[in-house]
């Protein structure tokens, strides 16, 4: 377990959730762990859970290097916050599906894909693909989901 101080006191801006992650990272988090941890003060989900359940989302899917984790972590981190319990619930469920593609076409605009391997330039076949290390990516979306969690 990290020794990060994730507490709801220590990640009240977009500036100490980026630090967090980055440090995460550092640590030897992936990509999914590192962002869900850093919003795991604002979820239902101790920080044990949080890094098992994004444990096998590492480099793409159990280094299948197909989705980003920031992707997947976006995903689940989402669904924890504003999901419903409720199979029953359409509205909840079609406001998260829009919020999470929303999310994701954004980080895609930005950064040209959401694989894996894309974006770690194992594969060099979109040259619109902005290519930098998995930290600069985590950090997108940490502002990404720190901006939409404001609206």
């Amino acid at each position: 377990m990290s020794d990060i101080n994730l507490s709801k006191t220590d990640a009240t801006s977009t500036i100490s959730r980026v630090e967090k992650a980055k440090l995460l990272k550092k640590e030897g988090y992936n990509c999914a762990q590192s962002v869900l941890l850093t919003f795991s003060d604002i979820l239902d989900i101790d920080e044990n859970t949080a890094i098992k359940l994004t444990q096998p989302l590492g480099l793409g899917i159990c280094s299948l290097k197909e989705v980003c984790g920031v992707i997947t972590a976006m995903a689940l981190m989402l669904g924890m916050y504003m999901g419903s319990a409720d199979v029953k619930d359409k509205d909840t469920k079609n406001k998260l599906f829009t919020k999470v593609n929303e999310i994701a076409e954004q980080f895609r605009k930005e950064n040209g894909s959401l694989v894996c391997k894309e974006l770690r330039s194992i594969d060099d076949a979109n040259p619109n693909i902005k290519h930098k290390p998995c930290a600069e990516y985590i950090t997108d979306m940490i502002i990404l989901l720190e901006k939409a969690l404001l609206k």
